[in-house]
């Protein structure tokens, strides 16, 4: 990965990204534990070729009507901290995608959907869930649709509406789960996982 640093926040810092000018550059954008990261005002915005390292904060608020962060051309979201999605407005049908070469999510913290009267779809290029948390608060919806998803590890479920709604997603040998996860489409393979929690088949391919 690129090794320049374009931003790196210390703790308490907050990083505001008001506009939805793109961000991109060969280099990393590092939110430390503690900082906080704000994607603000309506309307989709994209990350063009951008690492973001997230330690601390991110918030979500693009304000619904079905738009998206974008992911593209070799953008890499890696959260180690908290990806809070919707926590304010009206945030339904807004989604995480890519709309142009390649994308990553990679979760080892916790993404939460805050919204409890919407929902916000995860469906980059790459999804990679490696020890995470995927929360969705109640009455909202955290939907799962990427054209490849992987589950490493272990991965944590947290409230009842954590659907995979479409797209891939792929568990690896020897995964473990925690919690509720509900198979509405797409399409899941598994080899050996271990569960401690409640999986739903509701459509969909196994």
């Amino acid at each position: 990965f690129p090794t320049t640093t374009l931003f790196r926040s210390t703790a308490n810092d907050a990083f505001s990204w008001n506009t939805t000018s793109a961000l991109g550059g060969a280099g990393t954008l590092r939110i430390a534990s503690g900082a906080t990261f704000n994607i603000n005002a309506q309307g989709s915005r994209t990350i063009n070729g951008l690492r973001i390292e997230n330690l601390g904060t991110a918030t979500s608020n693009m304000y619904g009507g079905g738009y998206a962060l974008y992911l593209d051309n070799g953008a890499y979201f890696d959260n180690a901290g908290l990806f809070a999605l919707g926590a304010t407005g009206n945030n339904d049908q807004d989604a995480i995608a890519t709309s142009a070469g390649s994308g990553t999510l990679r979760n080892t913290g916790t993404i939460r959907m805050d919204n409890g009267d919407g929902s916000f779809t995860l469906a980059p290029a790459t999804f990679i869930n490696d020890g995470g948390t995927l929360q969705a608060s109640s009455g909202g919806a955290l939907l799962l649709s990427p054209a490849d998803g992987q589950y490493l590890n272990s991965v944590s479920f947290a409230g009842a509406n954590v659907r995979l709604s479409g797209g891939n997603h792929a568990f690896a040998n020897g995964v473990t789960w925690a919690g509720q996860v509900n198979h509405d489409g797409g399409a899941a393979t598994f080899t050996a996982v271990s569960s401690a929690g409640v999986y739903n088949y509701n459509g969909g391919s196994l």
